[in-house]
């Protein structure tokens, strides 16, 4: 799988394809605090066609869950509108997303 991930300073990237769905796995962290919109170039890919984005945030990245507030931190989930082989995404600050993208 050839990709290139054309990302800012503190966003980190990894991509794998599942064998099973055909989908395109994207696990992305924006480590800085502050939102930051990441282009991504797909190389390899004709065209992206939707998906499914997990996301894991907080404001503050010292943030945990407790018995008080056992959902704090946890996971969202969002529809990816996503079309072609190219597309930019805001990331949230201190944030793990994972995309699960249908592709052509």
């Amino acid at each position: 799988l050839k990709n290139r991930l054309a990302v800012s300073r503190g966003v980190f990237a990894s991509a794998a394809r599942d064998e099973k769905t055909g989908e395109l796995i994207l696990k992305v962290v924006n480590a800085a605090a502050t939102p930051t919109e990441t282009q991504f170039n797909l190389n390899g890919v004709k065209s992206v066609t939707g998906g499914q984005a997990t996301v894991l945030t907080s404001e503050n990245g010292k943030d945990e869950n407790s018995i008080t507030e056992p959902l704090k931190v946890s996971p969202k989930t969002e529809t990816v509108a996503a079309s072609g082989a190219n597309f930019k995404r805001t990331l949230p600050g201190n944030s793990f997303t994972v995309l699960r993208l249908k592709t052509k």
